[in-house]
């Protein structure tokens, strides 16, 4: 294991540029931002879950799902995915990850080279309007770049009006509707990392 902050073990820079093994911590306000792995797992899990518990008026959980987790720690796990975590001492603030876009052209699941999708951006609710959202989704751009990424796609619920606001203010285009969803209407937006990418 490399435990060197914002490094990635060996085994998953297979296919990265190495520029993402050194990424440098970014701080934001007190919150650190770095690249990471799948052992953040419960952490993101739990925070993705308090923050759409507030969106909804739902209450928080005080603990993450343990199924949900094991599913997030897959996907954590999966090759060329780049993790990403804004820390405030012992407390992860904000995350986002970004894996391989899959393909939806007759070829379902062909991981795409070039083209990444980015999942569960949240920032905890008690930080919210303080620049975090912004500040995850700019590291994440930039350690998916270092991965060889040229352009990202993200989906979001059509009706979660101010996480769109926020990848607007952030340079991501709306593309259109995304596939049918359990918890209601998504829509797809993208963003061309670098030149070449094809959001």
């Amino acid at each position: 294991m490399n435990d060197q902050p914002g490094a990635v073990d060996g085994p998953r820079l297979s296919g990265f540029r190495p520029t993402l093994s050194r990424m440098t911590l970014h701080d934001v306000g007190g919150v650190v931002f770095r690249v990471a792995d799948s052992r953040v797992a419960a952490a993101v899990t739990l925070l993705y879950e308090r923050a759409t518990a507030r969106r909804l008026g739902a209450t928080e959980p005080v603990v993450a799902d343990r199924r949900l987790v094991e599913v997030v720690r897959a996907r954590l796990d999966a090759p060329r995915t780049v993790v990403v975590v804004g820390e405030r001492a012992a407390e992860t603030v904000a995350c986002c990850f970004g894996s391989p876009l899959r393909s939806a052209d007759g070829v379902r699941g062909v991981p795409s080279e070039v083209e990444a999708h980015l999942s569960l951006v949240a920032v905890a609710p008690p930080y919210w309007g303080l620049g975090y959202g912004r500040a995850v989704l700019a590291f994440a751009e930039r350690a998916l770049v270092a991965a060889g990424y040229q352009g990202a796609q993200l989906h979001v619920q059509a009706a979660n009006v101010r996480a769109r606001k926020l990848y607007e203010r952030c340079g991501w285009t709306l593309l259109g509707p995304g596939e049918p969803h359990k918890d209601g209407p998504q829509v797809v937006y993208g963003k061309r990392l670098r030149d070449g990418g094809v959001p």
